[in-house]
């Protein structure tokens, strides 16, 4: 089966410039930039072209929504790594407590009888992996 490739000219994606750019000023809230949308959407367009110039106002919509939705996705991972690094007396609480909860179960287990403890530090040690050389 072949495909019909027909990739559309710059002059049939140029047509739909103003229907782009009011699409894009609609998507986007006051933190992101319209222009920067469309032009990157033409970017898209011109280094990874539609296969076929049907529906270009189609191809340029979808492309133009895909653009806003990962920008706001990277927003939204970008802000929660600021909270977290914003945090680190939370963080080295966390780790203390950690510690501490290893430290008493490694005291529990080391005073357990033989031949228990002896099994359970066998096993533990028998499920860790092995180290990299």
């Amino acid at each position: 089966m072949t495909s019909n490739v027909n990739p559309p000219t710059l002059d049939a994606l140029l047509v739909h410039a103003r229907f782009l750019r009011s699409l894009a000023q609609q998507l986007v809230g006051p933190d992101m930039d319209p222009d920067d949308v469309v032009q990157e959407t033409w970017q898209r367009a011109i280094t990874n072209p539609p296969k076929t110039a049907e529906n270009l106002s189609g191809w340029l919509g979808t492309t133009c929504r895909r653009i806003v939705h990962q920008r706001r996705r990277q927003e939204v991972n970008a802000r929660k790594r600021m909270k977290e690094a914003s945090r680190p007396g939370e963080l080295a609480s966390e780790n203390h407590q950690r510690k501490e909860t290893f430290r008493m179960l490694a005291d529990a287990v080391l005073a357990l009888p033989e031949p228990h403890c002896a099994t359970m530090i066998w096993r533990t040690l028998k499920s860790w992996p092995a180290p990299l050389e």
